[in-house]
């Protein structure tokens, strides 16, 4: 038995062999249960629709009938074979009786086969006979019953045991056919090793061939993991030079980008400054010539002073496209510098635009640059106005004290439009230099890029919140100043750079 269970097929055999052993007893009991319960179902069925015939025939004929003739329907039920016990019992409890055997004695109903101790089952049936009540019993001989359950016990143990030789010899063939690749596998492993093994491998299996097979694989598997381990050092290395490239060639792109970006932004500087120098000549000779009360003098100083304000402008947007963040910082009011752009920019609004402003009742003390900030909310109510173009809205501008994601408070300032709105993947690449989605000639791409440059160098962050057909937010944060009557400008520098 020992080398039995040394190999597969012996371990199976003796595994099927013990499963059958413990499936094979409960299997028996219960297909005996079910022949002896449809034996008893159908044997009372019969008694019960002959019960019924009889009492049928007592109710509808009982009446005419008189003792003696009612003697005589109980002894031919029994003389018939059909019972071996009859019995009739009336109100005036008048008994007519006819019995095979003297000795059976009516002890109640039985509702299972066997269920009286006896080989005899009873049943009662009440009858209306002439308007009275009377009680018919029967008993029926169960050996008939009994007799046929014995033969189906005979019947069953025939057929288990002709299954478990079959499942055998099943088990047998079934065994065979799963050695026979197993071995076939251990042989195709051997040609595949070529030689003899370094080393034993030791394996907690008693099988014969998956000790031998794992011997074999184990071999194999030791040269294909030195194998393994210089491919995937080899495709680390791959991937480390390929994520290398990838991040110099995407800082590179962003190098020609910006590159770009400043050489487009000189260029703008020289043609603004080549018209903003005669006017601010001609300007500032025109402001001398005029005479102190001279009522447009004060009309000519207000237009010199907003050419040196975009002259300031161009001169902060080349120093942004060239990432040279020397620009004047100072402590101001962010209320006071939107405002004042956006008397601007009520000027170059369209009769069908609306401009709301919100500004709060508390100061937004920050450290910036008023020129820098001015060219922001130009360049975000500009771009409100492009995308309100055709049905219009209203601009709603806003300055709040209010906590940002992190929870820190901050100086907020919100530009609204009821526009076209965005998609959300056009929303993630505005803030790219020369994205556009306005036809050629009317965008350059480097309005959102250049807003988005100058708050990153003022230390502060910019969101958008857009659907398409609804509108677009832009949100403003910057730090706010926490104490600014004590800032000084050291302070304020220092702040700048938190």
């Amino acid at each position: 038995m020992a080398r039995l269970t040394d190999t597969l097929g012996g371990r199976v055999l003796v595994g099927v062999l013990a499963v059958h052993f413990l499936l094979l007893p409960p299997l028996f009991l219960g297909l005996l249960r079910i022949v002896e319960d449809g034996e008893g179902r159908v044997f009372i069925n019969e008694v019960r629709s002959y019960a019924n015939f009889i009492g049928d025939e007592l109710e509808r004929d009982g009446a005419k009938m008189g003792p003696a003739e009612r003697q005589d329907v109980l002894d031919g039920i029994v003389l018939s074979g059909h019972a071996v016990y009859a019995e009739l019992e009336g109100e005036a409890k008048t008994v007519s009786r006819a019995f095979e055997n003297e000795g059976l004695v009516y002890r109640g109903d039985d509702f299972a086969i066997h269920s009286g101790g006896n080989e005899v089952y009873y049943l009662s049936k009440p009858l209306t006979i002439g308007g009275n009540t009377e009680i018919l019993r029967l008993g029926f001989d169960e050996r008939s019953v009994l007799e046929a359950a014995e033969n189906a016990r005979t019947r069953i143990w025939y057929v288990l045991g002709a299954y478990l030789l079959v499942s055998t010899l099943g088990a047998v063939l079934l065994v065979r056919r799963l050695t026979r690749p197993l071995n076939e596998l251990r042989e195709a492993s051997r040609q595949v090793s070529g030689g003899a093994f370094d080393r034993p491998l030791s394996t907690s299996s008693t099988l014969q061939e998956v000790r031998e097979l794992t011997q074999d694989l184990e071999f194999m598997r030791d040269r294909l993991a030195t194998a393994n381990v210089q491919l995937l050092r080899e495709i680390a290395e791959r991937e480390s030079s390929e994520q290398t490239r990838l991040k110099l060639e995407q800082q590179l792109r962003q190098q020609q980008k910006l590159r770009e970006l400043g050489t487009l932004a000189g260029g703008i500087a020289h043609e603004f400054n080549n018209v903003l120098v005669p006017i601010l000549l001609y300007t500032e000779s025109a402001i001398d010539e005029l005479p102190e009360d001279s009522p447009i003098r004060e009309d000519l100083q207000a237009a010199y002073q907003a050419a040196q304000r975009a002259r300031s402008v161009v001169r902060q947007i080349l120093l942004f496209a060239r990432h040279m963040d020397d620009g004047e910082r100072e402590q101001i009011d962010l209320r006071t510098a939107v405002g004042d752009t956006v008397g601007l920019v009520r000027a170059l609004m369209p009769a069908q635009l609306e401009v709301i402003e919100d500004y709060g009742k508390d100061p937004l003390p920050v450290v910036g640059n008023s020129a820098l900030l001015g060219q922001v909310v130009m360049n975000l109510c500009t771009n409100a106005r492009q995308a309100m173009r055709e049905h219009g809205g209203k601009l709603l501008i806003r300055t709040w004290v209010g906590p940002g994601p992190n929870g820190a408070i901050k100086a907020n300032l919100s530009v609204t439009d009821e526009g076209h709105g965005m998609t959300a993947e056009v929303a993630s690449r505005i803030f790219e230099p020369f994205f556009t989605t306005r036809p050629v000639g009317e965008g350059t791409g480097l309005g959102l890029p250049v807003v988005h440059g100058i708050i990153e160098s003022l230390r502060g962050t910019i969101t958008v919140d857009s659907t398409p057909g609804v509108g677009s937010t832009f949100t403003v944060r910057f730090p706010l100043v926490e104490d600014p009557a004590a800032a000084t400008p050291q302070q304020q520098e220092a702040g700048a750079g938190t």
